[in-house]
């Protein structure tokens, strides 16, 4: 290439950055086009030449970014990951790690949606995530199918945290074996050591009033009633349908307009309907003297009172 202008035959010449073309300073013609820049991949936004806030060309900088860069954010199921959840979903390349980070993740949303049916708080539901966590790795968890896994965790999570769910009700919202998940609850009790209170019979009435949409006032009576009898420490009155029994004869002490059945009180109760009524029965036997002690401090219940109230607890009523 020639140092010198084919126009004028001067020497000095610049070079246009935007265009590709080197120009004679003297006259003006074009001497090459297309040129090929030689700098360094940089970019400058400078007004000053002397300015140093030059930034490269792979870089994007934006100043309402955090950090003024682009991330990456990992998102499953419209949520966004914690770190050690996106450790393991970055595990790819490692199959087995990779299916567990799957399963991982499936639980975890499982766990997140059959809380959300069950009204329980967040915390609930940490609690129970992390009981997942602290035991799959138990042999006598693997292979389990995940509704029994995620239903024995929230069971557990919910009487640790004190916010008690009946069994029957998470199995049911999970569509899980009720035997299997109360052998389960007790393997991870016993594996991982948890120390937890067994359910009152307080927990039991309280959760069957709030399943049948029973007022307080329905469950303050069924423990009065409940006191009653144990106080009285009659024969043949005891076993697991007792809650259910004292809750189908509070609703009708209360003289509620639609008290449950026996059927409905049955089914929430996981317990069968004949062995309800069996136990109303016996229970009945004593009705009179049961009342007697509820009401004892109620100063304004007569006699009659409390005999119209036993006719309305009849069996036959039921």
């Amino acid at each position: 290439m020639s140092n010198v202008c084919k126009g004028c035959g001067k020497s000095e010449f610049i070079d246009d950055e935007q265009t590709g073309d080197r120009i004679c300073v003297s006259c003006g013609e074009v001497q090459l086009s297309n040129l090929l820049s030689e700098k360094p991949d940089w970019r400058s936004f400078k007004e000053d030449e002397n300015a140093e806030d030059d930034a490269h060309a792979d870089t994007f900088t934006d100043s309402i970014l955090k950090n003024g860069t682009l991330s990456t954010d990992f998102i499953f199921d419209g949520r966004t990951i914690d770190a050690k959840q996106k450790a393991m979903m970055k595990r790819v390349e490692n199959p087995k790690e990779a299916r567990r980070a799957r399963k991982f993740m499936s639980i975890h949303s499982a766990i997140e949606e059959a809380g959300g049916h069950l009204g329980l708080s967040s915390g609930v539901i940490r609690c129970a995530f992390d009981l997942y966590s602290d035991c799959s790795s138990l042999m006598h968890i693997r292979g389990k199918r995940s509704e029994i896994i995620v239903s024995a965790c929230l069971y557990l999570a919910c009487r640790i945290m004190k916010c008690y769910r009946l069994l029957s009700e998470i199995v049911s919202i999970l569509l899980a074996d009720l035997r299997k998940t109360a052998r389960l609850s007790q393997v991870i009790i016993s594996e991982l050591k948890l120390v937890i209170d067994p359910p009152t019979d307080a927990d039991y009435i309280g959760r069957y009033c709030s399943v049948l949409l029973l007022p307080r006032s329905v469950y303050d009576m069924a423990l009065r009633v409940l006191d009653s009898i144990k106080e009285g420490n009659y024969p043949s009155v005891s076993g697991s349908a007792l809650n259910a029994v004292v809750v189908l004869m509070a609703s009708r002490i209360c003289d509620m307009q639609d008290p449950p059945s026996t059927e409905q009180m049955a089914v929430v109760a996981m317990k069968s309907e004949q062995s309800v009524i069996r136990l109303y029965k016996t229970v009945y036997t004593h009705c009179d003297s049961i009342l007697v002690t509820v009401f004892r401090d109620d100063a304004g219940m007569k006699a009659k009172s409390i005999m119209k109230i036993a006719q309305k607890l009849e069996p036959k009523r039921l």
